[in-house]
């Protein structure tokens, strides 16, 4: 680093400086530290939440040699060396823990939970960032209604919201946009999706080769 980048580190970082000399860098967290607070006790929350159930915590890894699978899922690739001297590989940052906690369902863990990093490109707006804290969960044995009561107690307990009012999917369709889904044609589906703005050409395909799973 040169003298003047010391000096002035605008000079040769790229970093955002404010100040008429550009010599103040705008160094501060944009989180207070009440909202910082705040998140470290609704994660103990949750840990508290699960813990009390006998559900474990596990972590996995946030790297992994593939990435998801699903169209609509933009991985973000990361290429990086192994090993001195070692040519660069190509490993993905993962949406979600999802494939890695499946392993260890596969191998008897039984119940299990995890807060973690997870990351997806062409993601980042008011409500979404690139890489983001997610929380998952799998229960072996528990049906889709005694799930549903689970995420509802787990947002009464660390949230204080009252019971989520629940919808069946054609219920759905047929209160909110008029229409039933299952019976209705391609073209009357894409004719609603076209009144709610919904622009059909934004459509991912899959591409045409092989989608390798490992797991």
């Amino acid at each position: 680093m040169s003298r003047e980048s010391r000096n002035n580190p605008s000079a040769d970082s790229g970093w955002p400086v404010n100040g008429e000399g550009g010599t103040d860098i705008d160094w501060g967290p944009t989180a207070s530290v009440p909202a910082l607070q705040a998140r470290a006790e609704l994660l103990s929350a949750i840990r508290r939440f699960f813990e009390n159930r006998g559900v474990l915590e596990v972590e996995t890894p946030v790297l992994g040699a593939a990435g998801a699978p699903d169209p609509h899922l933009d991985n973000i690739a990361v290429h990086l060396g192994l090993g001195p001297g070692a040519a660069k590989c190509r490993l993905f940052l993962q949406t979600s823990p999802e494939h890695a906690m499946k392993r260890l369902l596969a191998a008897d863990s039984g119940p299990i939970f995890q807060m973690c990093k997870a990351f997806r490109g062409e993601e980042c707006g008011r409500l979404h960032n690139p890489e983001f804290t997610l929380l998952e969960w799998y229960r072996p044995g528990m049906g889709a209604n005694e799930l549903m009561n689970e995420v509802d107690e787990l947002l009464a307990e660390v949230a204080g919201l009252a019971p989520a009012r629940r919808l069946h999917y054609r219920e759905a369709f047929s209160r909110h946009v008029a229409i039933d889904p299952f019976a209705a044609s391609i073209e009357a589906l894409r004719a609603k999706a076209a009144e709610a703005g919904l622009d059909e050409t934004r459509r991912r395909c899959l591409p045409a080769m092989p989608v390798w799973i490992i797991c």
